[in-house]
């Protein structure tokens, strides 16, 4: 039998927080230390568990489907914070700091904080003690300068290769490139072309800083810290998983939040330079798949198989999950 060593990815043409759940993926390392090996996970199936933000659950946890016991677990430990943030197409790096449209961005002014009803999406006015926040309904199209300031550089070129509204996922409905067409600059609109910090992701997205809004934060431990590129910090792990070359296999990820993306899985061998040129080689094309919805997030699952490129739709974009496939 012909064996297949490699890191399996869901690559950086994305947007959104996700990650793989099976084959296990490297950037779960945390999820055996006992933050996380013994943290209560909400199992509602209605829309009533807490965000991965929400500090009252459990700190820094990306709830995932554990195989092991069929129902959501927290052995993915923080995956979902492995990710590029501020990734705009024809950018020649990320920003680290901005993340797509935000077009139900509103604000309390009597609390200064967000989550009020405006009315309407985008939310472009003001109703009751709710004020739009309109910085965040717009295509971020800016690329970083070149000291790396986020925004404030010339505006991409770029085009989007995935105009129709079959392969997109939010605000489906705009013209492709109106200027209501909010997710036009994201990396999922064209695929493979977006700059990236590192292939596996940047604990927290971004290099170290204080700056923790919108997911870009990561609970620092004795295997990684905020700002560790995932290609040169995560280990290779070993799980007892091995595909036969050429064979169908089952895989599975899971979505906590949709900022317009869609997903892909590639494979780079694993003593390789673990990079985009590498990634970008060995895409893996769909057999079949199917969805359920579970606590805490979406579950997603299919059979994939080597050779061929298809892209193809995803109800949201995962972050740079990865697992050993050996």
């Amino acid at each position: 039998m012909s064996k297949l060593l490699a890191l399996l990815a869901l690559p950086a043409l994305v947007a959104g927080h996700g990650a793989v759940n099976w084959p296990p993926p490297r950037n779960a390392i945390d999820g055996s230390l006992p933050h996380w090996k013994n943290a209560p996970i909400c199992q509602a199936n209605d829309g009533s568990c807490p965000s991965v933000y929400d500090g009252g659950r459990v700190e820094k946890t990306c709830p995932s489907w554990d195989h092991k016991t069929n129902k959501a677990g927290a052995q993915n430990g923080q995956s979902c914070f492995w990710f590029n943030a501020g990734s705009i197409i024809g950018c020649d790096k990320p920003d680290g700091a901005t993340r797509g449209a935000f077009i139900w961005k509103t604000i309390n002014p009597h609390t200064n904080e967000g989550g009020c009803d405006c009315g309407e999406v985008p939310c472009t006015k003001t109703k009751g003690n709710c004020v739009a926040d309109g910085w965040w309904v717009q295509q971020f199209s800016h690329c970083p300068t070149k000291d790396g300031t986020p925004y404030d550089g010339p505006k991409s070129k770029a085009k989007a290769t995935i105009c129709s509204k079959e392969l997109r996922t939010l605000n489906t409905d705009a013209d492709c490139g109106a200027a209501d067409d909010w997710f036009y600059y994201t990396p999922w609109r064209a695929p493979g072309t977006s700059p990236l910090f590192d292939s596996c992701g940047v604990a927290g997205g971004h290099p170290a800083t204080e700056d923790c809004e919108f997911g870009g934060c990561y609970k620092n431990t004795t295997n990684a810290v905020l700002g560790d590129f995932g290609s040169k910090k995560l280990p290779k792990q070993s799980y007892n998983v091995t595909w036969q070359a050429g064979s169908h296999v089952e895989v599975s990820w899971n979505i906590m939040a949709n900022h317009g993306g869609g997903y892909q899985y590639r494979l780079c061998p694993a003593g390789s330079t673990l990079d985009e040129d590498c990634f970008q080689k060995t895409p893996l094309w769909r057999r079949s798949w199917h969805g359920w919805w579970a606590a805490n997030g979406g579950q997603w699952r299919g059979g994939i198989g080597g050779g061929g490129r298809r892209e193809h739709k995803g109800q949201s974009g995962g972050d740079n999950g990865g697992g050993e496939a050996e």
